[in-house]
């Protein structure tokens, strides 16, 4: 895939994979979690999944070219509106968090992301601690 206009379900596969990759690494964790918010979240319900791995496939394409990373976001700038900014935030937060710890690679990633798609400071430290929230491990003091 070139510059062409991708679907808002590619883009937000094009983000977990920018997420995951973040760190130079793709864990089994985040690509275990990109699997279940395909398989979950309402976004995908009309989404073949039998497409996720080519697009999946596609992204790291474009990300292994000299102007990868930039391309990569500005087809998932042009595939998501405003009326979806948030929830593609969620989703790049969840990704984020699945092993557990957001390192600083990711930090930068995330603030990328939410400038890229325009959501306010505010509504993304509301998604970030819903996340962290949401993913958190009990601990041996916990427990």
């Amino acid at each position: 895939m070139t510059g062409q206009p991708i679907t808002l379900q590619t883009a937000l596969i094009y983000l977990m994979i920018v997420v995951a990759g973040a760190d130079q690494e793709l864990q089994q964790t985040e690509m275990t979690r990109i699997g279940q918010i395909v398989r979950r979240y309402p976004v995908f319900e009309e989404f073949n999944v039998e497409t996720m791995i080519p697009a999946m496939r596609d992204c790291a394409d474009i990300l292994s070219r000299d102007d990868g990373l930039a391309t990569v976001f500005g087809l998932i700038r042009s595939a998501i509106d405003a009326d979806w900014a948030e929830t593609a935030y969620c989703v790049a937060c969840d990704v984020a968090a699945a092993d557990g710890s957001l390192r600083t690679l990711e930090r930068r990633i995330l603030d990328t992301v939410r400038s890229t798609l325009g959501v306010e400071r505010l509504a993304a430290a509301a998604i970030e601690r819903a996340t962290a929230a949401r993913w958190r491990r009990p601990t041996a003091d916990s427990r």
